[in-house]
């Protein structure tokens, strides 16, 4: 029994020990990620380089840091070996011969290397059908030039990065990396499908994620970053920065959790986290959901603005982020598409971008302007009060189309003068701010009403 508990204790070592296999990846604006990993190298006594494969060609070393997990094996330095030879050698011993390259879009070329300039940076080539060929190198770019048929590649652009450490002892050390990778693509989605009386929804989210940085991480925990964190331009520094933020996010208890993810909050940023690690290879969309399909309610309000002579009736809808109403968690930003429901057929609405909806606010939603609930503002008598001021009386027709009432939830009037003061109003309710006048109503189904008004404008503004 003990030997098979010891081989099971070195199996798990051995496993926990091998490089690339714990990943944290922390998604941020602009498509970039900052990736955290742990690796191991069997070490020498005394100072050394170690090769560090396997990391994207182009690494920011601001951006990059490298901490022993093992004591004693400090790190003096980071880099990246210069290569063997020049490019413009390297061309001189193939003219005339096949060259492929292989460049950072995607792009495949090949043909007869006749000329180089710049360097060996801008390429005369003859193609297939001897077609003229001038190409620009930009890194990262690989060439590679046929020989007997056999295309061999050249070592001199596998440029590795390296570290350079001092060890105490002679045995396997474990470190802890962390790089900053661009090309990373993702899209926080959510779909809200209208019932036929838009009165509840059914709610769905989910994370799409593209690595497109070169690199594949077999099993990444992932993480969305919101808002502006302090990020230092030392290496050593952001390198204490993360491990003094991002270790305690990891330890901090989260503010919401439900489905995949959760929610942690610090005093510049959030944190939101699947909770399950996932594989995220090298060019192939990945779709994660965040929650499951509920049901909640919703409200929809219409909201009427005029500005001048014209006037405009837009429905907005509402949805309380409460425990009470099948939610109750925050809600990462992104993209929000809304449908309705009609019979088996989902007719799409509108899509808009919202923010972080934290537990307890609400997502508000502009849907369109209404064509069915229509309105006319006019003014309908001046009357000059002295030198400086004017009384204006206003008219606000408002129809109503629909077959149901509809409650004007704010109705929003833009004085073209200001300052103003409100001299009669049927509203009790109202507010006036500078050159805006805001209150509500009810209107009856295929109904119109007026709503007259009168104003005290000051002249000259």
């Amino acid at each position: 029994m003990v030997k098979i508990i010891t081989i099971l204790f070195c199996a798990y070592l051995f496993i926990s020990l091998l490089p690339g296999q714990d990943f944290k990846l922390v998604l941020l604006p602009k498509n970039k990620a900052f990736v955290q990993e742990q690796r191991a190298f069997p070490l020498q006594k005394g100072i050394q380089k170690v090769v560090l494969p396997s990391l994207p060609g182009q690494l920011d070393f601001s951006r990059f840091y490298i901490w022993p997990l093992t004591d004693g094996v400090p790190v003096n330095r980071i880099g990246r070996r210069p290569p063997s030879m020049s490019l413009e050698t390297l061309l001189a011993h193939n003219v005339n011969k096949r060259i492929h390259i292989s460049l950072a879009n995607g792009q495949q070329v090949s043909g007869r290397l006749i000329e180089w300039f710049a360097s060996g940076k801008r390429l005369y080539l003859r193609g297939e059908q001897n077609q003229p060929i001038f190409l620009e190198l930009q890194e990262p770019y690989s060439i590679s030039f046929e020989q007997d048929t056999v295309f061999f590649q050249s070592e001199d652009f596998y440029r590795p990065y390296f570290m350079e450490v001092e060890s105490a002892r002679k045995g396997l050390a474990k470190f802890e990396l962390g790089y900053l990778v661009e090309d990373m693509d993702w899209q926080v989605s959510y779909a809200a499908f209208l019932n036929e009386k838009e009165n509840r929804c059914r709610l769905m989210g989910w994370l799409q994620l593209k690595n497109n940085c070169g690199k594949d991480f077999s099993s990444a925990r992932v993480s969305i970053l919101i808002g502006e964190p302090r990020i230092y331009s030392d290496y050593s520094l952001w390198h204490m920065y993360v491990m003094r933020r991002f270790e305690q996010h990891l330890a901090r208890p989260p503010v919401s959790s439900y489905g995949s993810f959760e929610e942690k909050n610090f005093t510049d940023f959030k944190l939101f986290s699947l909770k399950n690690t996932i594989p995220l290879p090298d060019n192939v969309p990945q779709k994660v959901i965040l929650f499951p399909p509920i049901q909640v309610k919703v409200a929809k309000d219409y909201w009427l603005t005029v500005s001048h002579d014209k006037a405009w009736v837009e429905a907005r809808l509402t949805i309380e982020n409460r425990k009470e109403n099948g939610l109750g968690f925050a809600l990462p930003p992104g993209e929000f598409q809304v449908y309705k429901t009609k019979g088996t057929q989902k007719i799409y609405i509108t899509s808009t971008e919202i923010g972080s909806i934290p537990a307890l606010d609400r997502v508000q939603l502009l849907l369109g302007r209404v064509i069915d609930v229509k309105a006319w503002h006019r003014v309908t008598k001046k009357t000059p009060i002295g030198e400086d001021s004017l009384q204006v009386t206003y008219e606000l027709e408002i129809r109503n189309f629909k077959t149901e009432p509809i409650i004007l939830k704010l109705i929003i009037v833009h004085f073209e003068e200001e300052p103003v003061k409100i001299l009669e109003i049927p509203a009790s309710d109202y507010t006036l701010q500078n050159h805006e006048l805001r209150f509500s109503l009810t209107l009856p189904a295929r109904e119109s009403r007026v709503v007259t008004y009168t104003v005290l404008e000051e002249k000259g503004f």
